[in-house]
């Protein structure tokens, strides 16, 4: 009674411990996603920014919050911190299925390097791969599972208005 009474304990903490909206990408065998940065940009002003960072020691990208480490179909936000200089360039293609290519809002007035705002457009839900680039020396792809567009919390974000 003691056991069964401490693993209900137990399990009510988990529970409310958990939080329900944060979630973190996982891949399948048919996407195998890009695994998380294990630190975030080197940069106080950005490094909260999200909780799931992408990285190869030069580039980081991250789904801004409320995406909690999701990708949907349709328009989000992404944030990019650059340690190289040169303008962000940011193409991408979905890896499981025929579909138009990712289109990608990067607005002026950032700077050639650290923090850089963007809009990413994924027109289907499935496995895509983003390629990033900064310049003409630093490219970084990452492999990402979109989620469909209906469950997106910020529908369509990247639109003008």
């Amino acid at each position: 009674m003691r056991t069964m009474m401490s693993a209900v304990v137990l399990s009510a903490l988990l529970i409310g411990c958990a939080r329900p909206d944060s979630h973190v990408q996982s891949g399948t065998s048919s996407c195998p996603t890009t695994p998380l940065a294990q630190e975030p940009p080197p940069d106080s002003n950005t490094d909260r920014l999200t909780d799931t960072w992408y990285s190869d020691g030069k580039l980081w990208a991250g789904p801004v919050r409320p995406y909690h480490g999701q990708w949907y179909a349709g328009g989000m936000k992404v944030g990019w911190w650059r340690a190289t200089k040169g303008k962000l360039n940011i193409e991408g293609h979905r890896l499981d299925a025929p579909a138009p290519p990712l289109q990608s809002l990067i607005p002026d007035g950032y700077g050639d390097q650290y923090f850089q705002a963007t809009g990413i457009t994924f027109p289907t839900q499935g496995c895509w791969e983003i390629n990033a680039s900064v310049g003409d020396t630093d490219s970084f792809r990452i492999i990402v599972l979109v989620q469909p567009a209906s469950a997106n919390p910020l529908p369509d974000p990247v639109s003008p208005s």
